[in-house]
Order: C-alpha cells, then structure tokens, then sequence
C-alpha cells in the first residue's frame, strides 16, 4: 500500500483525473504509476450462486432492425465499431445491463413519453462450463448499497466485508485507508461523464478482457457498479462478449411504450413479447385479455361494522347484491373496471411472474359495494371492500413479419 493517509489517495485521484491524453497504453502505465495495484474488490462465486440471477438490457425499438435475431437484443456486433463507454474501450463491445428492468429503462438515453423500447431479460447457463472453472470471478465497482430486497445484494460485499479481508494482511489504519480508495476509485467511475469516459474504461477494461492462465478464460468477465440513475440503490453490469455467448442465455423479451415519466417512476404498457424458440430466433406475440377466462380467489373481506375475514371459506358465503342472490363469478365481473384491465397490462407482471405466457396474477381492492350484502352463516353484513387475486389467462396470437 503506497499511500499513507487520505489526502494522499486524493492527491492520486486527482493525478489520474488529469490525464486527457486518449491512449490505452499511456494510461494503463500511468494508473499502476498513480495506485501501484488494481484494489478493486473481487468477489469469487460457485456458479449455482449466480444461475438464477437476471440482468435486464434496454434497447430504443427504432434502433433493432431484426427482432426475430436473438443477437440483435445482446451487445454490438465486431461490424460495428462502438464509441468510448463508461465500461468499454472504443471499437470493443461489451454487453451492458441492468439488475431491474426499470434500471435498464432509466439508464436509456432520452427516454421520453410514447417512446418505445424493448426489455430483455437474460439468464444464465452454465451447462458448458468445466468443473475446474466452477467459480466466477466478479469484479466490483464499490461497495454494497443495494436493497436487501435485491437478489443481487447477496454477491456486493458491504464496507466491513472489505475491511475484515483487509485486516488479514495489514493493520486497521492501512485496511481503512484501502477502503477510502475503493470508495473514491468507484465514485470516479460512476460520475464521470463521456469526456473522462477514457479513464473509466480503462479500469474497466483492464478487467474484463484480462485472459486466464490458459488462454481460454477470462479471469473477471463480469463487472458491477452502482445505478447513478437510480440513487445507487440497484446496479449495473458490464460483460465480456466471449462469456455472454458462451454463458447467458436470452430469457425473453417485452415491447414497452413509455405511458408517463414521473420525478422517480416510469409508467410503462406492455405491448408484445418475444420468446426464444428452439432454433434460436424469437417468436413474437401480442396478447389480450379475456376476463371471462379468469380464475380468481377471494383474499379477503372487510364489512361495513369493521369486521375482517381473510381468507374466507366461500362455502359458507351468500352473495347478495342488489337483493338477488349472486355467484363469486358474477361479483368478479361487476367489480371489473378500466384500473383493473390496466393492471392487466402492466409491464412489472412480465418479469415478475416468469408464467407470462401462462397467466398473469393481480391482487386488487375494490370498494364500489354500496349494494352488496354477505350473508356468513346466518349473519348478514354489508361489504365495505374485497381483496381479490386474479389469474388472468392470456389469449395468445402469434404475430407474423
């Protein structure tokens, strides 16, 4: 460790800012010059720790030219020769995602009202992969601040994570001073814009493209850093092509148009999906929703005198509404309204439920029950809400190009 206190890591920091000359070689020797040692931190998983993880791509439709292609939906082709990213080198690609897909939406250049995009969701496969490569090494930019309610918080190392591996080989004041470093090193890198693009793909791409000891792996395919456009509460990735076609595999992928933008929220409808096939191209359809077709539970009932029953045994209910005696059937049609055939379509439900083809799963409240009496076993009551999950089945269409 060549630094002795902070205002030396700062000092560094603002050394390797500085450097405005675009040349991978002169800055490659002017960081290990600058921090002596790559101290981002690695973490190393078993596969099955990552298998049932998902990254999310966002791409602008009128930018795809071929939808049925599954490639069109993963990073550039070799042809065509990419500008300088936050994670890339110019003229080398790399595959760009998001932990969420509205991450993935946000992290789009001018995303505006009535734009259209397609969400890809991608998983992993690692069939192929040789027992003596069964770890993943994953490089990360920063520390973990990520919801614990994100499957991927599991893999970020927190800051005391960091300092105990530290202290395994240096005193308390060196480990924290690693820490510093790490901390400020992944600010750069977020909040850097494209005219010090040059620098943050640099770090990223002395990791990514950097080849095992036998010339047949690599030793830091995946890369992660904190969401700028999301407060640096989700995450991003950065991946080497080579591990993309060898290890991920297109799940699915959902056509968006964009509803309304929000200060924090996109409202987003979801208009088609695309399902890979067996031969490896995509399959693509449009749905509607039949409410005739849907089955659908009772959650629970609230009455008007404050009573509470969840999770009612129906057996035991009467309906009655406007004095005739109704089935569940016909209260689920009266309680259907525009809200509800809106949540129908809503794009959170694609990826939630990976079923999408199947059904659809919405919990709603309905309060439009001035005229509803239950009956409960000889008691009646009238209703002030009902709880309901839906299942809805999709017709399916297949759409032909």
């Amino acid at each position: 460790m060549i630094f002795n206190d902070e205002e030396e890591i700062d000092f560094a920091i603002k050394k390797y800012c500085e450097i405005s000359k675009i040349d991978y070689e002169f800055i490659r020797n002017e960081f290990f010059k600058i921090f002596d040692t790559d101290v981002m931190p690695v973490v190393s998983l078993k596969r099955g720790g990552v298998e049932n993880l998902k990254i999310y791509r966002t791409r602008p439709c009128c930018e795809v030219k071929d939808i049925i292609n599954v490639n069109s939906f993963s990073y550039p082709p070799k042809e065509i020769r990419v500008k300088m990213g936050r994670a890339n080198w110019v003229g080398k690609s790399v595959f760009y995602g998001s932990d969420s897909p509205y991450t993935s939406l946000f992290e789009s250049k001018n995303v505006k009202v009535s734009n259209e995009y397609y969400i890809s969701q991608w998983g992993f496969d690692f069939k192929e992969m040789d027992e003596k490569h069964e770890f993943i090494q994953i490089k990360v930019m920063g520390v973990n601040n990520l919801s614990q309610n994100n499957p991927w918080s599991i893999i970020i190392p927190s800051s005391n994570e960091i300092i105990d591996v530290f202290k395994e080989k240096f005193d308390n004041n060196k480990a924290n001073l690693y820490l510093k470093l790490i901390e400020k090193i992944s600010r750069l890198f977020v909040e850097f814009r494209e005219d010090k693009y040059h620098l943050t793909a640099f770090i990223a791409d002395n990791g990514l493209f950097l080849e095992g000891e036998d010339g047949k792996s690599l030793y830091f395919p995946i890369l992660i850093y904190p969401s700028v456009e999301n407060n640096l509460d989700t995450c991003n990735f950065a991946i080497n092509p080579w591990f993309v076609d060898k290890y991920m595999r297109l799940k699915k992928v959902i056509k968006v148009k964009i509803k309304e933008i929000g200060k924090d929220k996109i409202e987003i409808i979801s208009e088609e999906v695309g399902l890979p096939n067996e031969n490896n191209k995509i399959d693509w359809y449009k749905r509607s929703y039949n409410i005739k077709k849907a089955a659908f539970s009772l959650n629970s009932i609230i009455f008007d005198s404050g009573v509470e029953i969840s999770e009612p045994n129906i057996e035991n209910l009467i309906f009655i509404y406007k004095d005739q005696i109704i089935e569940l059937s016909d209260l689920l049609r009266i309680s259907i309204n525009n809200e509800l055939i809106e949540k129908l379509h809503d794009f959170g439900n694609d990826f939630e439920y990976d079923g999408i083809i199947a059904e659809n799963i919405i919990d709603f409240i309905c309060s439009n029950y001035t005229e509803l009496t239950i009956e409960n076993k000889g008691v009646k009551d009238k209703v002030k809400d009902i709880k309901f999950s839906i299942k809805q089945p999709i017709d399916i269409r297949e759409i032909k190009f």
